[in-house]
């Protein structure tokens, strides 16, 4: 999980009071995920090359590809008379097993590796595999994954498969899988304040007034984040109450004690799900810790707000982001 621990600090100087922001994450999907189908299915007289048949494994999230390798186990008696090749979501054909044709080792448990030292049916990998253990780390006969590198996963992969000599022996396909590195999300927040002041009458950060605080975040990084990983768990200092109602007043466009503005961040939000508080005296450990129900009208047992927009922040050219602001009175 992301966390962001914006830490609130008073000071009491003329103007405006800047608290500063604390990430304690940049939320990466470059943690390695793996998909996998264990279901079988025949390779043999019914699927015999070209044509061959196919089985799809589904991306649910956005991942943009840093790395990717492909997981395959199958059971044959002459190996070699497999074609194997893996079409992604954006339609890149990798071919992986091409054919020698000529030896009859048994078996395919392997990972299709561009790092590996081996490429496959050659130099150590020329003996049986057993189907059972790890895989064997091999390199492609043909194309290299490096070629799905910068694609988004997200979406359908196909894996077609045939037999060259259907007719001699058949086979079955026990297990595939991806195991897809991410290119990390990089999160940038900042934390601003300022006078709430709807008349715009030049009023001041003094004792009973009300400041308005905005809560700035942007991924500025290659990939995505992790789904729902965003969490803002923010600090009232012990000087301020919050306010509980319309943030921004009667005129205008926010109505919700915290007001979600999105700049292309591809999140969803919804007040009553995304927004929680705590009266503890130390930071909640969670989203699910803020549990506090704030009294109506300005709180002053609110010391944390917290924040968990839904879906994955995006990437891209201008950089994605959304902003949180809410409301709170000087003592």
């Amino acid at each position: 999980m992301i966390q962001f621990i914006a830490n609130g600090r008073w000071g009491r100087s003329p103007g405006l009071w800047l608290a500063p922001l604390v990430l304690l994450g940049t939320g990466p999907v470059a943690a390695q995920q793996v998909f996998e189908d264990v279901s079988n299915t025949t390779v043999g007289f019914g699927q015999r090359c070209p044509g061959g048949a196919s089985r799809t494994l589904n991306v649910p999230v956005n991942i943009i590809i840093d790395d990717v390798d492909f997981e395959f186990r199958a059971a044959h008696t002459y190996r070699t008379d497999i074609n194997l090749w893996l079409i992604s979501p954006a339609g890149t054909r990798i071919d992986l097993l091409t054919g020698n044709y000529t030896a009859g080792w048994r078996n395919y448990n392997v990972r299709f590796d561009d790092e590996a030292f081996v490429q496959v049916d050659t130099a150590s990998h020329r003996s049986n595999d057993s189907l059972t253990g790890p895989p064997n780390p091999v390199i492609s006969e043909s194309d290299l994954l490096l070629g799905l590198d910068g694609e988004n996963a997200l979406g359908t992969w196909t894996i077609g498969y045939c037999d060259v000599f259907p007719a001699a022996d058949n086979g079955t396909v026990q297990r595939v899988a991806l195991r897809i590195t991410g290119r990390p999300a990089v999160l940038n927040g900042d934390k601003t304040l300022a006078v709430f002041d709807p008349g715009m009458g030049g009023g001041f950060a003094t004792p009973g007034s009300d400041v308005t605080y905005t809560i700035d975040v942007s991924n500025t990084g290659p990939g995505y984040t992790d789904p729902d990983s965003i969490v803002i768990i923010d600090a009232l200092p012990a000087e301020m109450d919050f306010f509980n109602g319309d943030m921004d007043g009667v005129s205008g466009p926010a109505s919700d004690p915290v007001h979600f503005v999105d700049s292309g961040s591809g999140l969803s939000w919804d007040y009553g799900r995304d927004v929680g508080f705590s009266s503890a005296a130390t930071p909640p450990a969670s989203f699910a810790a803020c549990t506090y129900s704030p009294l109506v009208g300005y709180d002053p047992n609110v010391t944390y707000i917290c924040i968990n927009p839904k879906g994955q922040l995006g990437t891209g050219s201008p950089a994605p982001s959304f902003s949180v602001s809410f409301r709170a009175r000087i003592e």
